[in-house]
């Protein structure tokens, strides 16, 4: 079911809360050009929210937001050490310090 809501950043909101088995990927990658409209660190604390009591969603596909920074990074930690279901998160080329990368579930790509 990802696939369908790739860009649609409320809907994956919508989704996470709703626990939906379907939904098992939040793809929400930034194409060059397009920084500017990409996720903040604002998004990512939403996001956070949504996918606490989250069962079914195993990868965040977060590639190319350069406006999330080491505050959203913290924000996904935080997230994973609660959230166990969470297996793979793409950070790559964003602001997100590779320091953050330390926890093993972390699978950032920074």
């Amino acid at each position: 079911m990802s696939g369908p809501f790739k860009y649609d950043f409320a809907l994956c909101l919508e989704l996470a809360r709703g626990n939906d088995p379907e939904f098992t990927e939040v793809s929400q990658p930034c194409d060059t050009g397009q920084e500017t409209t990409g996720l903040r660190d604002e998004d990512i604390d939403r996001l956070c929210e949504a996918l606490e009591d989250n069962l079914y969603v195993k990868s965040l596909v977060l590639w190319g937001n350069q406006r999330i920074t080491a505050k959203g990074g913290a924000a996904l930690l935080k997230l994973l050490k609660s959230n166990k279901t969470i297996e793979r998160v793409n950070l790559d080329l964003t602001e997100v310090p590779s320091i953050l990368s330390t926890d093993q579930r972390f699978e950032a790509v920074v």
